[in-house]
Order: structure tokens, then sequence, then C-alpha cells
């Protein structure tokens, strides 16, 4: 396995589901960065920012392919359901075991009604994007199923009026 910043890593499998994990020391910045230009097309399309405050030097312990799942729905979610013209920040803090990281927008918001039915496994819940993209309603339970994966956690703030913000915590490697 090639990582993204060049060195190599060994594949293991999770006795739990037989998933390949390997969590791996990842520089977040550049993570980032890699994935905002992997989605300017359609951020382009409907003219939003994608913007980015991560530290430099700030490392995660996590398995490369996951993580960029995860981040890849999430920002995609955010150009879904925010209108023309309109700006989504990725930024992250440090904790004491952990990086916490939030995609936020400023699009349409959920309620907090839709927001109980958003990690249901027992039904898959989606909205149309605010051009009437579509989406399956499985994005968010596979993000967190692979966040819960490393031992991390995620959700939703969003007053239902304007914005969403999405947290997930994942451990951070130093």
């Amino acid at each position: 396995v090639i990582l993204a910043n060049g060195s190599a890593g060994t594949a293991t499998i999770d006795q739990n589901n037989g998933k390949s994990f390997n969590p791996v020391k990842i520089n977040l910045r550049g993570l980032i960065k890699d994935e905002i230009i992997n989605m300017n097309t359609p951020a382009n399309q409907k003219q939003i920012n994608l913007n980015h405050s991560i530290a430099p030097r700030l490392n995660i312990a996590a398995d490369i392919q996951m993580i960029r799942t995860v981040l890849r729905n999430l920002i995609s979610n955010a150009i879904k359901y925010t209108n023309t013209g309109g700006e989504i920040n990725i930024s992250a803090l440090e904790r004491e075991q952990y990086v916490e990281i939030a995609v936020k927008d400023n699009g349409i918001g959920i309620s907090r009604a839709d927001q109980r039915n958003l990690f249901r496994s027992d039904g898959f819940y989606s909205k149309p994007g605010t051009n009437n993209e579509k989406g399956t309603g499985l994005g968010l339970l596979i993000c967190k199923e692979f966040i819960e994966l490393h031992g991390g956690h995620i959700r939703i703030q969003s007053t239902g009026v304007r914005g969403c913000e999405v947290i997930f915590t994942i451990p951070q490697d130093r």
C-alpha cells in the first residue's frame, strides 16, 4: 500500500467484520488539500468556495482510503446542500488524543427531525440538493462506520434554517 506521503504501509484485517483496516500517520493538511482539489469541479459548477484552515504539521492516525471516503462524502454533501455562490470551510482542532475535524457550509441546513434520521441503519434518509442533486442516503452511514472503526465519533450541528456543520473525531498521531 502506498500512502499519500509516499511511504509504504501494510494492510491488516479487522477480525470483527473482515474489512481491510490500515491506520498510518497522515498529514491532515495535505490530505484536505488533495480532497479539495478532487472536489473542485462540482464546487466550481455551483460557484462554491472550498476553504480550509488546517495547521501544516497536524497529523492523524487513520486508514488513508477510509478517511478519504469520509472527507469526500462530507464535502460532496456540503456542496449538494449549499446554494450557488456559497462557501464551505474545513477546519481541525487538536485535542489531547484526537483531532476534531469539521466540514461547515452555509447551505440550507437540516432540521432537527431530519438529523435524527441521518444515521439510522434501518432506513436510508436522502433529500434532493439545492440543484435537485440525488443521493442514496448511504454516505453518512458509511462515514459513521469508518469513523467508529477508528475509535472516533461523528455529529451534526444545524439549526435547520441555514448552514450545517458535520464534526468528527479521529486519533491524533504525533
